[in-house]
């Protein structure tokens, strides 16, 4: 009998180190390739669910009622933006495309579901362990980058190319102002970083700040630490800083700013004075970084500068830019969701729909060479399942955003608060980069609350 019950806990302890490794593994996301990431969630999937049942059955105590009753709640709230979506399918046209859809997505689903089983696997340190090791990996990422964009400084810095000349609809250099000169550059240097890692400016701005509130957190909030590495990682705090601000992406910068002043004041008791001289330095930093980097500049201004014009139907490159492309997504965007309003046109014609909206309603040439999204994951539910989808993620949302404040984890809220941000400008769940990154943080921080403090 105890030689069964040593085989039977030497497996239980095998299946805690496979779904602990696989776990590292998937914090690592940023720099393994799409296969592995799939291959990875699977079989992370696979041990979660295998090591609940064996646990369960063997060895796990069952928690109380009101402790069940209230993870479960969690779950719920959690998954049924998801399950809106997967109900919208039933009255969509494009059954493919919306399964297509629903099967990039599937990590709200999944994620939530086996961090919810296995919600006593994780300890305090382990959570830390995860955490350093997606810092590890967005920091492996951005030095990549840093070190390619050096060896092809030439490039990048260089004169207009006649195909880029051409492909901007110009006639030469010598007709070119400087500003439309520095815009094409920007461009060049973030399609360079794109492809070279596969991620859009977004997402790496979006776990930079991520990153950045980390190392934050460690050196002015977390214990003691000695004066040297304090300073390295301060070092590193201002490289990944000035990194952001070349990738010129705006809402994470933005959203960065914003969720780590409200982390403060949502967290610490201070002084009025304080939380003034705070808000003063986040702004002075701000202004002087619109001030000396040229590209966050140039992004910022074709803000003040388009204000809601739509992009004509011509096909002058000139004319477009992000932010009347963006005026003319959300115009369509709400012309889809005003005939649809409560339960959306379906997760599989929505972008079918938009693309209709932009050929009918507004021409441009520019929404044909690729496609479009609401660029608003709000806009999104609205758009895929009606006024009902989207309550269903606000409250999802909400109730997140509740559970951080009640555990007391300024990270997570941070995490929580940067999310709702991007949103308004980004399909943030439309990618594996975005889509894997907050289901499974989110759930990570979310199920595991008793080992988020020490």
């Amino acid at each position: 009998m105890v030689l069964i019950n040593n085989n039977s806990l030497f497996k239980r302890d095998i299946l805690n180190l496979i779904l602990l490794y696989l776990t590292y593994l998937l914090a690592l996301f940023p720099i393994l390739p799409y296969g592995i990431r799939s291959v990875g969630t699977i079989a992370w999937c696979i041990a979660g669910v295998t090591r609940f049942f064996y646990r369960d059955k063997k060895y796990g105590h069952l928690p109380s009622y009101k402790e069940r009753k209230h993870q479960l709640i969690l779950l719920c709230g959690t998954i049924l933006p998801f399950l809106c979506l997967i109900i919208s399918l039933s009255y969509s046209q494009n059954l493919s495309e919306g399964i297509n859809k629903l099967v990039q997505m599937l990590s709200l689903f999944a994620f939530p579901l086996v961090f919810y089983l296995n919600r006593d696997a994780f300890d305090y340190k382990q959570i830390k362990n995860i955490v350093l090791l997606f810092c590890i990996a967005v920091i492996m990422l951005i030095l990549y980058q840093i070190v390619f964009s050096l060896f092809n400084i030439n490039f990048l810095l260089g004169e207009l190319s006649a195909s880029e000349i051409k492909r901007n609809n110009l006639s030469s250099l010598e007709h070119i102002n400087k500003e439309t000169v520095s815009k094409i550059k920007l461009r060049r240097f973030r399609n360079f970083v794109i492809k070279l890692v596969d991620t859009h400016t977004t997402y790496q701005g979006w776990w930079v700040s991520f990153v950045l509130f980390v190392i934050l957190k460690k050196v002015f909030v977390g214990t003691k630490i000695r004066f040297v590495r304090k300073t390295l990682l301060l070092l590193l705090g201002v490289l990944l800083f000035v990194w952001l601000l070349l990738l010129s992406a705006r809402m994470p910068l933005f959203a960065f700013f914003a969720a780590s002043f409200l982390a403060l004041l949502f967290f610490n008791t201070l002084k009025i004075r304080t939380y003034i001289f705070v808000a003063i330095a986040f702004f002075s930093i701000a202004l002087s970084s619109y001030l000396i980097f040229p590209p966050l500049k140039i992004r910022i201004d074709e803000i003040l500068a388009t204000k809601f014009e739509l992009p004509s139907d011509g096909n002058d490159i000139e004319t477009y830019n992000s932010i009347n492309v963006r005026n003319g997504v959300y115009y369509c965007s709400f012309e889809v969701i005003r005939k649809n309003f409560l339960f959306g046109v379906g997760i599989g014609d929505s972008q079918e729909e938009l693309n209709t909206c932009y050929r009918d309603k507004i021409g441009a040439k520019i929404y044909t060479w690729t496609t479009y999204n609401s660029h608003n994951q709000f806009l999104f539910f609205m758009v895929a399942s009606g006024a009902i989808g989207l309550i269903f993620y606000l409250v999802s949302l909400c109730l997140q955003v509740r559970m951080s404040i009640g555990y007391k984890e300024n990270l997570y809220f941070f995490f929580l608060i940067t999310t709702i941000l991007i949103s308004i400008t980004e399909n943030i769940l439309a990618r594996s980069d975005g889509v894997i990154f907050f289901s499974f943080f989110n759930a990570l921080f979310l199920f595991n609350s008793k080992y988020l403090q020490k």
